[in-house]
């Protein structure tokens, strides 16, 4: 009877230690993803970086409708080179270390990196939270004063569009923060190897203040 009553107080939903189940977690995670309409991000890449994309870090905001307004540093020849770029009715604008900004091609724009698929279309994040193997939660964190939950699982970068380029190798477990009351996600660590290398790379991308307004129009 001891047995059988401890098993009921668990409950079906919560696995031990009253945590609330990752698959469920992430599930809402990306709904919650779903149906916002901006968001902001912060990304790092650290460790060995594949050869054709030294970017280290990028910071801005995107749309759901597709706009972005962003810097990013990419190492070149050994230097750091900070490019801002914005995209407005899906006309993408680059501006580098001198001059100021001009119209390039999707095609050149893409290769640089495009955050867009960090919350929308059909290899977007959310999706990627949705197909996330093997996951855990482990604990709850605070992150940068937000109450989350930490999971563990496996999760696939070259699903999205956002990290493919930089996340082009074999993944490792990946770590994921979920904001324990809004269901939003606040940070995703990816590890991965690529092929040839000996390290390892981890590309770390945060996301904040959805759903707040942004104006994002094409440079003058």
């Amino acid at each position: 009877m001891l047995i059988t009553l401890l098993l009921s107080a668990c409950g079906e939903d919560e696995p031990a230690g009253g945590l609330p189940d990752a698959t469920q977690l992430l599930t809402e995670s990306a709904d919650a993803m779903d149906g916002a309409s901006t968001v902001n991000f912060v990304l790092q890449v650290e460790g060995d970086r594949p050869s054709n994309f030294q970017i280290t870090d990028a910071e801005g905001t995107i749309t759901r409708e597709g706009a972005v307004s962003a810097t990013a540093k990419v190492l070149q020849a050994g230097t750091l080179v900070e490019y801002e770029y914005i995209v407005a009715a899906d006309v993408p604008y680059l501006k580098g270390p001198t001059g100021g900004f001009r119209q390039v091609p999707e095609a050149i724009y893409s290769r640089i990196f495009d955050p867009t698929g960090l919350l929308s279309g059909e290899r977007s994040l959310p999706n990627a939270l949705r197909a996330v193997e093997g996951a855990t939660t482990e604990d709850t964190e605070d992150i940068d004063g937000v109450a989350t939950y930490r999971i563990i699982g496996e999760l696939d970068p070259s699903e999205v569009e956002g990290l493919s380029l930089l996340a082009s190798g074999a993944a490792g477990e990946s770590t994921i923060w979920v904001n324990a009351d809004t269901k939003e996600l606040v940070r995703a660590r990816v590890p991965f190897t690529i092929s040839g290398e000996e390290g390892e790379t981890v590309v770390t991308v945060s996301l904040s203040n959805y759903n707040a307004p942004a104006d994002i129009v094409a440079p003058v």
